[in-house]
């Protein structure tokens, strides 16, 4: 793009037959979600490739790293999918409301929800297939007063929203007492 007055319309590939609800964008795809399937089409060609099925309500984010990615839905789960076979890898539950919002890195992946709640997941346990549900959830964070709407995270801090914006440190995460594990 030389100037913002370069962008043009490439092409719209839905045409209102599916209500979208959260997209996502990698190197090679682009999702689109809605009550239960995800749709993912070809970055180049803008051809649906393949749909992944496995939620049960309204999916509400979407976030990919690598070849996964991982969505959060109103059927209070967050599923990590392998987005080349198509296959849902694992099914992360513990939120008791609705997934409003999830994070990726190489390590965690990090969920708000309406439960007023963050969950801190071990991405690379939660890929094993021997590991134990138990041991997904690393920590739940509990300071919000409400729905939490939105969360961003790099290494060192967390910042997440709801009807309040709360930094957490995870070089020490948790204060004393503001945590459940």
């Amino acid at each position: 793009m030389r100037s913002p007055t370069d962008i043009q319309l490439k092409r719209v590939i839905l045409d209102g037959t599916l209500d979208v609800y959260a997209v996502e964008l990698d190197h090679n795809y682009i999702y689109g979600a809605d009550y239960g399937d995800i749709k993912v089409w070809d970055l180049f060609t803008l051809g649906l490739t393949h749909t992944l099925r496995g939620h049960h309500n309204f999916i509400n984010c979407l976030q990919s790293r690598g070849d996964i990615l991982v969505s959060g839905s109103s059927d209070m789960t967050v599923r990590i999918w392998d987005v080349e076979s198509e296959g849902c890898l694992r099914v992360l539950q513990g939120h008791t409301n609705f997934i409003r919002c999830i994070g990726v890195n190489e390590k965690l992946i990090v969920s708000g929800s309406s439960d007023h709640t963050i969950r801190v997941w071990d991405l690379q346990a939660a890929l094993d297939p021997n590991s134990s549900e138990e041991s997904l959830c690393l920590v739940t964070l509990m300071e919000h007063n409400g729905p939490v709407l939105g969360l961003q995270f790099d290494n060192f801090k967390l910042t997440s929203c709801s009807l309040e914006i709360v930094v957490w440190n995870f070089l020490n995460p948790v204060p004393p007492g503001q945590y459940k594990q």
